[in-house]
């Protein structure tokens, strides 16, 4: 079943949702990567928290190409 299965659009959408922290469902016992961009904003007189960051809105662009590729295969059957 894992050899059939595809990636598609939302799938790296949810781990990039993870990785950002911002799945509800996930419990975060570490703290996340946020750490550099909170020192270069707060060196040029933006401060922002981790819980901040974690709240801003963030697009995914995808390209095309990748986006045919992420796209869901019709079932032939």
């Amino acid at each position: 079943m894992l050899e059939a299965y595809r990636v598609q659009r939302r799938d790296v959408e949810d781990i990039i949702n993870s990785v950002l922290g911002r799945d509800p469902e996930q419990i975060r016992p570490f703290s996340l990567s946020w750490d550099p961009l909170i020192k270069l904003l707060d060196r040029n007189g933006i401060n922002l928290g981790e819980e901040q960051l974690i709240a801003t809105p963030f697009a995914f662009e995808f390209s095309d190409e990748l986006l045919v590729e992420l796209a869901p295969v019709a079932d032939g059957s």
